[in-house]
């Protein structure tokens, strides 16, 4: 249910890691956070999957994501691989690289190498198309692609020690670590966005920081969207109790909003954790599109009927599994 692999998958892994699901920890952990906000910020588009992620294999040292067509693929290497420009300055994941390529996929490496994120789902010749896809965008951009320079990215991006900048990013890194086990753990559980809920499509951004009920910066604050066709049931329960279960899930409980607006609403839910360094918020909605089946308002026609056929698909399972 959370990964998505099959059940042989899932047992194999509890045997060998003797735990539930494997949490990751330092570097690792600080990475994943990284890799998840990019994960989230690059899969706004409809996919069969909720974005575009077909299965996660979590690991004590690495994980690894399922990615389900070769769009998806460029999509999130656009936000994950680092580039620099003068007037623009750096995007992407600080200090990342491509640090190893084999037939089944590419790994990402940061943290000075003492982290790292396998991307898998597509042939070699894909990977390869995707990585120079996003380097010729870069490129035509005017941003130097730092993935391809020496293993750790390029230093003189970095602001000089001392600087008013480098205290203000080591003061947002120390913000944004403090979070990380519950983005790094969401990122491990992401199918649960797939496997659970009854939502067409589910979306999600880093909110911004500094909300009421909360000092100074707040948690760490991750803003979910879950869009359901009329008719459907809600699944934000079914999803609660998954995110919060006392094996699987995460160290996390409801708590109010403090917002007159979104008090007693069903469509609204918080779940922290108890020393408020992470929030997540989740809001169900129903959208009435035109046709998940019918003219697509972009791409390919058929490839985005047959998505729309699989989306059913998995949706009409999720309403048969929940609660009556």
């Amino acid at each position: 249910m959370y990964t998505a692999e099959s059940y042989q998958q899932a047992l194999s892994a509890q045997q060998n890691e003797r735990t539930a699901l494997p949490a990751a920890s330092g570097a690792q952990q600080h990475f994943e956070a990284r890799v998840f906000e990019a994960v989230v910020d690059s899969g706004r588009d409809f996919n069969e999957h909720a974005f575009g992620i077909r299965r996660v294999h979590p690991g004590r040292d690495t994980v690894t994501l399922h990615l389900e067509n070769a769009e998806r693929a460029v999509n999130l290497l656009r936000y994950a691989l680092p580039s620099y420009s003068e007037p623009n300055g750096r995007n992407g994941l600080a200090g990342a690289w491509i640090r190893r390529r084999t037939p089944h996929g590419i790994e990402i490496a940061g943290a000075g190498g003492e982290a790292s994120v396998w991307l898998t789902g597509l042939p070699a010749a894909e990977w390869t198309r995707a990585e120079a896809t996003v380097a010729a965008e870069q490129a035509d951009q005017g941003q130097r692609s730092l993935w391809q320079d020496t293993p750790g990215g390029c230093t003189e991006t970095e602001p000089p020690l001392g600087s008013a900048e480098a205290e203000q990013r080591r003061c947002w890194d120390a913000y944004l670590n403090g979070g990380a086990w519950c983005a790094s753990a969401l990122l491990r559980r992401v199918a649960v966005f797939h496997t659970v809920t009854t939502a067409d499509v589910v979306t999600c951004i880093r909110a911004a920081p500094g909300i009421i009920g909360y000092e100074g910066l707040g948690p760490v604050r991750w803003a979910f969207e879950l869009d359901r066709r009329p008719g459907l049931p809600d699944s934000q329960h079914a999803l609660i109790k998954a995110l919060t279960d006392p094996d699987f899930g995460l160290p996390l409980r409801q708590v109010p909003f403090n917002i007159g607006f979104f008090d007693n609403s069903p469509r609204y839910a918080r779940i922290g954790d108890q020393a408020r360094s992470a929030l997540i918020e989740l809001r169900s909605s129903e959208i009435a599109y035109a046709s998940l089946e019918g003219r697509p308002p972009w791409g390919d026609p058929v490839r985005f009927a047959e998505m729309g056929r699989a989306i059913r698909l998995r949706v009409e399972g999720n309403v048969r599994a929940l609660p009556q």
